[in-house]
């Protein structure tokens, strides 16, 4: 069986990635990886955070380094075989991308957390609404942190059922605290 491979694309955290880890191999934090994606990895799933941390040490303006950082994601996305991304806007440009005839047929598949935009929407105008829902058709699988959200998604949004998947939401708070790296009381439920 092929190994899958997963790339996770956290928008501008990709330029601090090289960051997160350093301090977390200094015992400044919890976690390896920001939102502990990383623990799904096993000897079928290799999962890899798409780091843009070079950008940053080349480029000074932050501007430039977030129009880079989005620029070099097509590119970044052709070898792997799902895209997981956290924050809502990334998942939406992804579906973008998608929805481009030539580029299609390279980009693969996406599992989306989408943790706002159930909340923003109910201040969405008609053509917003269109727009989203056009986009998500491109999203494979929709992550969902509340069962609240699901019929949200299914009717406003009209996205398949099996589109949508409700996982409880859990992150380890304590890895974006900085000092003394504290031990995580159950490792055998990692947080995702």
């Amino acid at each position: 069986m092929k190994r899958i491979r997963v790339r996770v694309f956290l928008g501008p955290l990709s330029l601090v990635i090289d960051n997160w880890h350093e301090n977390w191999i200094k015992g400044k934090s919890n976690d390896p990886y920001p939102y502990g994606y990383n623990y799904g990895q096993d000897q079928d799933v290799e999962i890899e955070y798409i780091n843009n941390s070079w950008i940053s040490k080349v480029v000074r303006s932050r501007k430039l380094q977030l129009i880079l950082c989005y620029l070099m994601l097509p590119f970044q996305l052709f070898k792997c075989d799902v895209v997981w991304t956290h924050y809502d806007k990334d998942a939406l440009l992804i579906g973008f991308l998608k929805k481009i005839p030539f580029i299609r047929r390279f980009m693969p598949k996406q599992i989306s957390c989408f943790v706002w935009l159930a909340d923003n929407s109910k201040h969405y105008g008609y053509m917003k609404i269109k727009i989203v829902t056009w986009l998500l058709t491109a999203v494979d699988r929709i992550v969902v942190h509340s069962p609240t959200e699901i019929p949200i998604f299914l009717n406003k949004f009209r996205c398949k059922s099996n589109q949508v998947k409700f996982v409880r939401f859990g992150i380890n708070p304590e890895s974006y605290n900085s000092g003394k790296k504290r031990e995580i009381s159950d490792i055998n439920n990692p947080f995702m």
